[in-house]
């Protein structure tokens, strides 16, 4: 099925990303509404733990809202569906039939099989820019290149929204040149896949993006009670 809108209402959703060195930290959304549109790039601007992260971890079919609904193409979804069509960046297939992860190679040619598509392995390789000797490496030990390899996993699965991770601007950065991400992103955005990427700042993506949407989440301002008690105590200083 071709996924020509999502659109997304939630209230609330909690999502408890692990961060290297901080451990679990909570990445709430609160009152999101938009409607995203095949064949376009968004660039989902918050703070880390704004809820960014947790709609990617949403979108991807990897966690669900607390309270909330999103429709493809008008119609009520749940995980599965949202697994079916939703991929996150940076992620792979996990486990084969037999409780081993596999090699890229072998996930990517999988994915074709499965998704029926007619286009090739090596097709896939150059869109991507993936280098054939190392895809007969297991997705944890291709460095940098793990990013392109997911993208072109997700890509031969056929899989129609692309979410990635919450990423800061130095990350993007990083991406951009080491990987030649935007690259990878104009091939999905060509075969009308809808691509979110979450980051803070609007500067950090407004090149590589079509839409900017801004998370109004009033919880990731300071509170009234927060407020009034450094107030009092900075009076009382």
């Amino acid at each position: 099925m071709e996924v020509n809108t999502v659109e997304v209402k939630i209230l609330e959703s909690n999502y408890f990303p692990e961060l290297v060195n901080y451990g679990k930290m909570p990445d709430d959304c609160y009152n999101f509404n938009a409607i995203f549109e095949k064949g376009t790039v968004y660039g989902i601007i918050g703070e880390c733990g704004a809820g960014g992260w947790g709609l990617s971890y949403n979108l991807a079919g990897y966690d669900s809202f607390i309270e909330g609904e999103i429709k493809i193409n008008g119609e009520l979804v749940g995980l599965q569906q949202l697994k079916q069509y939703g991929w996150y960046v940076g992620d792979f297939i996990r486990k084969s039939f037999f409780g081993r992860n596999q090699i890229i190679l072998k996930q990517i040619k999988n994915g074709i099989k499965k998704s029926g598509q007619t286009i090739s392995i090596e097709e896939i390789i150059e869109l991507f820019e993936l280098t054939p000797c190392r895809l007969k490496r297991k997705y944890q030990y291709l460095g940098w290149e793990k990013w392109n390899a997911s993208i072109a996993t997700g890509f031969a699965h056929g899989k129609k929204i692309f979410s990635f991770p919450w990423l800061n601007t130095s990350m993007i950065n990083a991406l951009v040149c080491i990987c030649g991400i935007h690259r990878c992103i104009d091939v999905l955005k060509k075969n009308g896949a809808i691509v979110i990427i979450p980051t803070e700042k609007a500067e950090a993506v407004e090149l590589l993006v079509d839409k900017i949407i801004h998370l109004e989440n009033t919880r990731h301002l300071p509170s009234e009670r927060v407020k009034k008690i450094l107030t009092e105590w900075k009076n009382g200083k």
